[in-house]
């Protein structure tokens, strides 16, 4: 690919006091060639006014109407969008400099590669730092085990894998990104860029704070699918279990570079419990 253009998709409803931040995270960045797309639920808030305000000013287009939620809003932006390398950039996340080209250069370097994915900065509502997550390799076990256990605001995919696995399930209301990804990786090259690409917002008004018995419900019924799908015997065998799942991310962060990393982390689920539990984003 030379220079391939890049969709980056916004699904917005109400996010008025952060969507600006957005906008501006994709103005700025360096890759010549990005459309964004901004599909708005009919805000009642100063969303509309922002998105007025910014169109023209970076190749951006949007529509304000009602729609059935988020991942619908998603796959409405996903069949507008032109490019050969598509993301989605929820409306209170944002991109670090660069992130973009970035993740091109790995496509470019890497044909083969459908999906690329970063690390990540969480902030709060006033985009305080209050951790930066670091990631590594991942498959479809990972992903069915574990979780959502990238970051999907530094994530990046090719259209045509975004084509061949049937694109977002709008089924979904919170893990409509962790079934995609686990289609995605079943028969997808997935690749870890050790760099970090955006930062992800945590607030009050966040579906990861007000949906949490939502996100719960829905990723036991992907992990009952899944696992299931994998056949029966498998269902309790070594691959699914929490200790070699992290064991075995563990030796990845090593061989990455991020021992250090990796044991703090290790000694923080052992501290708070969570050392076998499902992961949280």
């Amino acid at each position: 690919m030379t220079q391939p253009l890049v969709s980056i998709i916004t699904a917005s409803y109400n996010q008025g006091q952060f969507i600006e931040d957005t906008l501006r995270s994709v103005r700025d960045q360096d890759y010549p060639k990005v459309e964004h797309i901004v599909i708005d639920g009919a805000s009642t808030d100063q969303t509309v006014d922002i998105l007025k305000r910014y169109a023209g000013t970076y190749p951006m287009r949007w529509i304000s109407e009602p729609d059935q939620g988020h991942a619908d809003a998603l796959c409405k932006g996903f069949r507008q969008a032109n490019g050969d390398i598509l993301a989605w950039l929820n409306s209170d996340d944002v991109y670090l400099p660069g992130a973009i080209r970035q993740a091109v250069d790995i496509f470019q370097r890497y044909p083969d590669t459908d999906l690329v994915h970063g690390d990540i900065w969480v902030i709060d509502a006033d985009g305080q730092v209050l951790s930066k997550r670091r990631l590594t390799l991942l498959d479809t076990y990972d992903f069915v085990g574990q979780g959502n256990c990238l970051a999907q605001p530094a994530t990046f995919w090719t259209r045509r894998i975004y084509d061949r696995v049937g694109g977002i399930d709008p089924r979904y209301y919170f893990q409509m990104d962790l079934e995609f990804f686990i289609r995605v990786a079943a028969v997808g090259r997935l690749r870890h860029l050790r760099a970090y690409l955006a930062k992800m917002r945590i607030h009050p008004d966040g579906k990861m704070v007000k949906a949490e018995q939502i996100r719960l419900k829905e990723l036991g019924e992907l992990q009952k699918l899944y696992l299931t799908r994998a056949g029966a015997r498998d269902l309790w065998g070594l691959r699914y279990t929490r200790p070699f799942l992290l064991s075995r991310q563990f030796m990845r962060f090593a061989l990455q570079g991020d021992f250090l990393y990796a044991s703090r982390k290790v000694w923080q689920r052992m501290c708070d419990g969570r050392l076998f539990r499902e992961s949280r984003r």
